[in-house]
């Protein structure tokens, strides 16, 4: 049987947990080094690196990272008060999620979570789990997905619907409603709105300010208003009809566009697919943050891996994507050359969702 964490045992690896970046340390424009706090100690330490430093904080601590450490627009890092290493105005901007829409509906003559969770039905649930049996402690928020158009007559589909046997509470997975309820929800795959990742202070302790922006491209409110109608026409369906007993979130008041993008504006939210803030690019492309090997553009010893390198958000779930740029930065990074197998072919299908292109060309 494989031992369990292998790479733990590597003498080149240390883990240092419960510890929190303070810095990147330059010198010039050189990243040499990173700075830490462990928990619960006011004193910085630091590892000092011969050779690169690879940040994979996410699409919203990366760029906050970058900024505090003195790579960012001019103007925000003489406001952070931070020493300037480099004027890179790309850093925190080109914030790209999925903003999730659920609509909820009461149902009739079919159990949900909402039912098999409470009282003795619980006690039973938990028994099953207890010995391996399916259980409704073992479903997950989202238990079956769809990819399909906002509109019939678009070539390809361009939203993502996940579906839910229960409902929550304000739309809030994991706080179930008192009814028997499903939820159907969807996000845009390819969203045109752009937002922004800024540090809120020098103090890395300090969450940075991210504006999403979300549903301020037109074309996103559309989508979201043509996606609820869609919806609405599925639980109306030969199929699903029998079961539905009443619309609830946002239910029949809400008729007009207005209404129902009033609604989405309210009460959607994000898919944590948040992406786009360090975008892949050239070196003329002023907003690009880092090159086709991930390095920081403008310094040298430092390159990012995470989900903010993509210059547009895929059109599905970004865990794939992100084990995906772990992987092929490593190969750059130990030097290995792309594999032969050439991907394109199997990623452009006409049938395929609009998403593959960016995907693939950084796949090789």
């Amino acid at each position: 049987m494989p031992q369990p964490r292998p790479a733990m045992k590597r003498r080149n690896v240390n883990v240092r947990a419960n510890a929190q970046v303070t810095a990147i340390r330059f010198e010039g424009k050189r990243a040499v080094g990173v700075i830490y706090r462990p928990e619960g100690s006011g004193v910085a330490r630091e590892v000092a690196a011969r050779r690169d430093i690879i940040l994979s904080s996410g699409a919203a601590n990366t760029p906050k990272l970058l900024q505090i450490s003195g790579i960012g627009p001019e103007s925000l890092l003489r406001k952070l008060g931070v020493p300037i290493v480099l004027d890179l105005r790309g850093v925190g901007d080109n914030l790209q999620d999925h903003y999730t829409t659920r609509m909820v509906a009461r149902v009739k003559g079919v159990e949900t979570l909402n039912t098999t969770t409470k009282g003795l039905k619980l006690a039973r649930e938990i028994a099953r789990w207890c010995i391996g049996r399916p259980s409704a402690l073992a479903v997950s928020p989202s238990i079956a997905y769809g990819f399909w158009k906002s509109r019939e007559e678009f070539d390809i589909p361009d939203i993502q619907m996940m579906f839910t046997p229960a409902s929550y509470m304000e739309g809030i997975p994991g706080l179930l409603d008192k009814f028997p309820g499903l939820t159907l929800g969807f996000y845009q795959q390819r969203p045109e709105s752009r937002g922004y990742v800024q540090a809120r202070s020098a103090n890395a302790l300090d969450d940075p300010i991210i504006q999403p922006n979300y549903l301020d491209a037109e074309k996103d409110r559309i989508v979201v208003v043509d996606s609820m109608r869609l919806i609405r026409r599925i639980f109306g369906s030969r199929q699903l009809a029998p079961y539905i007993e009443a619309e609830i979130a946002p239910g029949p008041s809400a008729s007009t566009d207005d209404e129902l993008l009033d609604f989405a504006r309210r009460n959607a939210s994000t898919a944590y697919h948040l992406s786009g803030t360090c975008k892949m690019g050239t070196a003329n492309d002023p907003t690009a943050v880092v090159d086709e090997q991930l390095r920081v553009i403008g310094v040298e010893g430092l390159r990012v891996a995470d989900c903010s390198i993509m210059p547009t958000v895929v059109s599905g779930n970004t865990g794939a994507t992100a084990l995906m740029i772990g992987s092929k930065g490593a190969d750059m990074i130990l030097g290995r050359s792309p594999p032969s197998l050439n991907l394109s072919r199997s990623c452009l299908k006409p049938q395929s969702v609009e998403a593959t292109p960016n995907a693939c060309s950084f796949l090789g």
